[in-house]
């Protein structure tokens, strides 16, 4: 047999154990040799199996320690994450509000039954569509309202309050007067 593996090795003695007479001693001193080549390098190694475990100890403190300061870092990383997320929802809805195209307003000259009304805006009268969730009953001439960008009545303001002061010149109905402004 030419293989020289331990285990091979070892039960070559024991296969031939009653043949040790049959051994020449050049083969029994190679034998002896195997064995004890064999034996020093069983000792070796468990002279080195406590060091060794000593070492594999220490590694496993050391992938703790690591373990735990990751995971430390890994929770202020979820933490930085969220508040950075609250961040750009907040941001994300101000923009959105700031982009919204500007309202425009106009003053009711008189309300319809149809959920319409005619209003006057930038010098132009205008009959324009109510939202649903404005109230009828705050639809009275003179009052001041938003449009949407279709123009449409989307709330409702108060009256205005700035104007031109003019004087009145002659009473003609409840809702009706002459007036005199500064250039006629």
């Amino acid at each position: 047999m030419s293989d020289n593996s331990p285990q091979n090795n070892a039960r070559e003695p024991h296969e031939h154990a009653g043949d040790d007479e049959r051994l020449g001693p050049e083969e029994a001193a190679r034998q002896h040799s195997l064995l004890s080549d064999e034996v020093a390098s069983l000792r070796r190694r468990l002279a080195e199996s406590p060091s060794r475990t000593r070492d594999l100890e220490n590694r496993v403190l050391q992938l703790q320690a690591s373990l735990s300061t990751v995971s430390s870092q890994n929770e202020r990383l979820v933490r930085t994450l969220k508040e950075a997320r609250e961040q750009i929802v907040t941001l994300k809805s101000e923009v959105d509000r700031l982009a919204q195209p500007p309202s425009a307003y106009g003053l009711i000259i008189e309300s319809y039954d149809d959920a319409t009304v005619d209003i006057l805006t930038g010098g132009r009268k205008m009959r324009v569509a109510v939202s649903p969730a404005v109230d009828p009953a705050d639809l009275s001439a003179g009052r001041e309202v938003m449009l949407n960008e279709a123009l449409n009545v989307v709330a409702t303001c108060g009256y205005e309050r700035i104007g031109e002061v003019v004087m009145i010149k002659e009473l003609l109905d409840d809702d009706r007067v002459l007036v005199v402004a500064h250039a006629d």
